[in-house]
């Protein structure tokens, strides 16, 4: 099995900034989300898999 090709310094420290960035981003959006609807974001991920869901037809 080859070795893996670690990062050199340049591309390493564009990963943590892309990492932390993003880490921060989803927390600032997910206190807003509670903040403005009171949902968690598991709350909210499984209200949007229903609402993109068919309707079932009722009988």
């Amino acid at each position: 099995m080859a070795e893996p090709r670690w990062l050199d310094e340049t591309e390493d420290r564009a990963w943590r900034g892309y990492r932390r960035m993003f880490l921060l981003l989803n927390a600032q959006v997910a206190k807003e989300l509670t903040a403005r609807t009171g949902l968690s974001e598991p709350d909210y991920d499984v209200l949007s898999a229903l609402s993109e869901t068919p309707t079932a037809a009722t009988a």
